[in-house]
């Protein structure tokens, strides 16, 4: 956790929050849109990759938002559930600065949907030009997350959020990377910080 806090404390974070649009409704039934899949990335040989899931279903618990997000990459249908817990604490004050409260481990999870979660996997191997087993992982993933935010996390509002997840894996350093929560377009996107944390990311979602 040491080595994540400096990686952060030498330098002014950018941030990025979208203003408050209104409401959101869900509830714990489960919300469901009818949003056509996009890919899961527009340029395999990008350097720094920058991945797109669609919000295609969210319930909720009474800690929590439960988000089932799924992209198209080639001709199969990846996906994965991301579970966001309620009022995440901002992790920059106002002079743009991280604070101490700023990392929450397991603030955001991730677990398997299925043969979709597999082809996941897949997928950003494929991408990545490394060797899987394809096979997400069978536990839940919970990394250790910073907010990006000033503001605290309102999972009710149609806002755009970005958190930096760090997620321990048995080849090195935690796999580092940017993900942005879009309550407005309804997406999940996950983004490259560098291609060094491929190999750690790929052993993470495997679980390994």
């Amino acid at each position: 956790m040491k080595a994540i806090k400096s990686l952060l404390a030498t330098g002014v974070i950018a941030i990025s929050v979208l203003s408050s649009c209104g409401n959101s409704s869900t509830n714990n039934k489960g919300v469901k849109t009818t949003h056509s899949l996009e890919k899961f990335t527009n340029d395999k040989a990008a350097q720094k990759q920058q991945l797109f899931l669609r919000i295609v279903d969210e319930s909720q618990t009474d800690s929590s938002h439960v988000f089932v997000a799924k992209s198209v990459f080639e001709q199969d249908t990846v996906g994965v559930k991301i579970e966001v817990l309620k009022g995440i604490k901002p992790g920059v004050n106002g002079q743009g600065r991280p604070v101490e409260d700023g990392f929450v481990k397991g603030a955001i999870k991730f677990s398997s949907i299925g043969a979709e979660s597999d082809a996941l996997v897949k997928s950003l191997a494929t991408i990545f030009g490394l060797q899987s087993t394809g096979v997400f992982s069978s536990t839940t993933l919970e990394p250790t997350v910073f907010s990006s935010n000033t503001i605290e996390v309102d999972l009710n509002a149609k806002s755009t959020y970005s958190f930096k997840l760090f997620f321990d894996n048995t080849v090195g350093e935690p796999a580092e990377v940017f993900s942005t929560l879009d309550l407005y377009k309804r997406s999940f996107e996950i983004g490259e910080k560098d291609a060094s944390y491929r190999a750690q990311l790929i052993s993470a979602l495997e679980g390994k």
